[in-house]
């Protein structure tokens, strides 16, 4: 699931690695990204690869550095998933540093890979052509130790919650929500939720959105097509609710953050497209798994998971959010 999707010479296309953990306890949240962009038309200024850090703290406002490199400095080595400039993310391990405007973020990472990954887009949409990225969840549920280096800094990290996945596409979509969660108190529970409006006949389709859930030694994934178009999505600023149900099965989510945990980026594309993120490592996170035993009666609460802070979750869309500054383009 990790191996790299470009040829060494097609254009058009961008790929990422990346890694999302939060420590629940202390609310450090950190957000590590492997990327490289190649444009439709050479010599476009997004070209390059990239080592991104976006650091979270509570007592404090989030930090990003990120660190362009020239095309010849990405590699895939055996043993490596991807390198840049010397900075690998291997099966057990993730070490890069990136330095710009003065700062500079180093990162040391060590965890044990999960037996079992998954993806939330669903196969009839990578089948047809509708979705123009690929996202694919090698290690959704990680113990991330190790040590961050922020401008001389030493944080030791151990314990942390997190995933690793990687992306890549042709062109970035006009905008999404995603998020993951495996900051539960239940052990091994995991949510992964990602809505997205997809090019139809020359327009967009409604928000569709994928749900997945592994908790109490069960996976829940509402990630067929039926599942994705049927689900229910609600939006505000900063705050993200669903409901999706298949079967016999229903899950209600919500996601949340607050201004001040959120870090904005600006993402530019193959083809020269540009869109704003809002990303927090630090939000929180609230899930009820309801039942029913026919279609006929009422649904019946299940259980609930919640985490009052280490949830990812991220907005995308062509605008910039106003009141939070754009940290790194």
């Amino acid at each position: 699931m990790n191996a790299h999707r470009w040829n060494g010479t097609r254009r058009g296309h961008y790929e990422v690695w990346y890694l999302t953990m939060c420590d629940p306890a202390s609310a450090l949240g950190l957000w590590v990204r492997y990327a490289f962009c190649v444009p439709d038309s050479p010599g476009q200024p997004q070209e390059g690869a990239s080592l991104w850090c976006t650091i979270f703290r509570p007592d404090r406002p989030p930090v990003a550095v990120k660190q362009t490199f020239p095309l010849s400095a990405l590699s895939f080595p055996g043993g490596a998933h991807v390198e840049v400039a010397g900075h690998r993310l291997e099966a057990a391990s993730a070490r890069g540093a990136a330095e710009a405007g003065g700062r500079r973020a180093a990162w040391d990472l060590r965890f044990t890979p999960n037996p079992k990954g998954y993806s939330p887009i669903p196969g009839l949409f990578r089948a047809l052509g509708l979705a123009k990225t690929v996202l694919l969840c090698p290690n959704p549920d990680l113990r991330i130790d190790g040590t961050l280096v922020l401008d001389g800094e030493t944080i030791p990290l151990a314990g942390l919650r997190g995933n690793q996945s990687h992306l890549w596409g042709c062109r970035y979509g006009p905008g999404w929500y995603w998020a993951h969660v495996n900051a539960f108190s239940e052990e091994g529970a995991v949510l992964e939720a990602l809505c997205a409006r997809v090019r139809v006949l020359g327009g967009l389709s409604p928000p569709l959105t994928s749900v997945l859930l592994r908790a109490f030694g069960r996976e829940l994934a509402h990630t067929g097509a039926l599942q994705s178009i049927g689900a229910v999505t609600e939006f505000e600023p900063y705050r993200w609710r669903m409901l999706s149900e298949s079967g016999r099965w229903r899950v209600r989510a919500e996601l949340t953050a607050r201004p001040e945990q959120l870090a904005q980026v600006r993402y530019t594309g193959p083809q020269g497209e540009t869109v704003h993120c809002l990303n927090t490592e630090v939000g929180a996170a609230k899930v009820l798994v309801e039942r029913r035993l026919f279609a006929a009666v009422p649904w019946r609460p299940v259980a609930e998971l919640v985490c009052p802070v280490g949830a990812a979750f991220e907005m995308v869309r062509i605008e910039p959010w106003e009141g939070i500054p754009v940290l790194v383009e």
